[in-house]
């Protein structure tokens, strides 16, 4: 999760040659979107997000059934 596209673009160029599926959201609010309707082995985020900190999605998408 990173709201600066760029960095989403790096993330994903990272991972291309890897057998990972990869997911990328552009806010905390699509990350958990996301989340409720995937089972994600792994959560790559920032700490400073505007509206919700990467902690804050981590327990938030950590406590969803």
């Amino acid at each position: 999760m990173d709201d600066d596209p760029d960095m989403r673009s790096v993330f994903m160029r990272s991972f291309r040659y890897t057998q990972a599926a990869i997911d990328v959201a552009e806010s905390p609010m699509r990350a958990i979107e996301m989340a409720t309707s995937t089972d994600y082995c792994v959560v790559i985020t920032e700490l400073p997000m505007p509206g919700m900190s990467g902690l804050e999605l981590v327990r938030l998408g950590a406590s969803l059934p």
